[in-house]
């Protein structure tokens, strides 16, 4: 739904390409390219929402704004985690250094200025998502299903990707010696300012023989599959 929302947004604001038939056609079968595309996941999902009692669509249970706002990260933890933290959740050095080129590059920009600022505006907003500062109380409850707010980040990943790539093209286009002394100062200062920040976690991962049956509830044929903090019983 929030993907879709970006996209819809992104259409409207080039609403005056519409007229273009062809603008139009390509429209209707990118949409049906991406509806069989996805349907490997969405189809089953209606099916699970009208036949099933799975967990997640459960009320007070995996989709409640309880856990949406203790997941939602520190403004800090996305530019250096705390040591402790098993998880990152940085945007990286290598993101922030070249977002730091959208001054210059914007300016150079000539005929995609609107697509430009469409980006680099939706990014923030996504990334604004990820952290404690979101209202997301004031959004409906069928956007609770995120769950966890950081998932966010693979939103501000996309748009930032493309921001980035025009940012370096315009740097290349003009690049001298002195961009090159700028990018490494640039870089060696960050990079310094991060490193007592950089997380050591000691290897604790045991071997799969220590893991039991029924060991999460007593019951012995129970079996439970994990993909980082997720859990599935069967």
């Amino acid at each position: 739904m929030i993907v879709a929302f970006f996209a819809i947004i992104y259409v409207l604001i080039n609403i005056n390409q519409l007229k273009n038939k062809y603008i139009i056609k390509s429209l209707a079968i990118n949409l049906i390219f991406i509806l069989c595309l996805t349907s490997f996941f969405w189809v089953p999902l209606i099916e699970t929402k009208q036949s099933t009692d799975y967990i997640v669509y459960e009320a007070g249970m995996m989709s409640d704004i309880e856990l949406i706002e203790s997941q939602a990260l520190s403004i800090n933890k996305l530019f250096a985690a705390p040591t402790e933290d098993r998880v990152v959740f940085e945007l990286g050095p290598h993101i922030i250094i070249m977002l730091v080129f959208s001054i210059m590059a914007y300016k150079k920009l000539k005929e995609i200025k609107l697509e430009y600022i469409f980006f680099l505006i939706s990014g923030f907003i996504c990334l604004w998502m990820t952290t404690k500062y979101f209202p997301w109380r004031i959004l409906p409850k069928a956007f609770y299903m995120i769950q966890f707010p950081w998932r966010m980040l693979q939103m501000v990943g996309f748009f930032f990707a493309i921001i980035c790539s025009i940012n370096m093209e315009q740097v290349i286009k003009n690049y001298r010696k002195l961009d090159t002394i700028i990018i490494i100062a640039i870089s060696l200062l960050y990079v310094i300012s991060l490193y007592s920040h950089i997380p050591y976690l000691e290897d604790k991962i045991s071997n799969i023989e220590d893991w039991k049956l029924g060991e999460m509830s007593g019951k012995e044929y129970e079996v439970v599959a994990r993909n980082s903090k997720s859990r599935v019983f069967t």
